[in-house]
């Protein structure tokens, strides 16, 4: 009997250092009650909300650096825009003299815009152009003559 006592005595022992540590671990969240998850997640919100206000600040900061340097090889060029009765919106298609096919092109461009500007023309090229008027069916009803793009100017 006396070995069965002694394995008792060592339980409730046992129990009540598990108690005293589980009181003590409420004291400690009582002390310390944010987690390191929650500083990790907050302190993440906090950096992508910073990140956001730099990124989209006022008007006229550059984006990207070296945005200046590569606006050097471009130029851009101002187009009028014809006025053709019955149209909902203009194409405007231009190309490098030396392609065949228009493979650039700016479309539903509202017809109350009088210019268009198109930028980024490679300096040192010519540029062709010709513009198309869209009506309420959505097909293509008028075609100006191909035109060249001249008034080159440095962005």
């Amino acid at each position: 009997m006396k070995k069965h006592k002694a394995k008792s005595a060592k339980r409730s022992t046992t129990r009540k250092t598990a108690r005293r540590t589980s009181s003590s671990s409420k004291e400690h969240l009582l002390l310390f009650p944010f987690s390191f998850r929650r500083i990790i997640f907050v302190t993440t919100c906090i950096a992508v909300f910073v990140f956001v206000i730099a990124l989209s600040g006022g008007k006229g900061r550059q984006s990207v650096a070296g945005i200046s340097i590569t606006q050097g090889l471009f130029n851009e060029a101002t187009i009028t825009m014809p006025v053709v009765e019955d149209a909902v919106y203009y194409n405007l298609y231009y190309k490098k003299d030396s392609e065949s096919e228009y493979k650039n092109a700016v479309r539903a461009i509202s017809p109350s815009v009088s210019a268009y500007t198109v930028s980024y023309l490679t300096k040192g090229s010519h540029y062709t152009y010709k513009i198309s008027a869209v009506g309420s069916t959505g097909a293509e009803f008028w075609w100006s003559e191909e035109k060249p793009i001249t008034d080159l100017q440095s962005m």
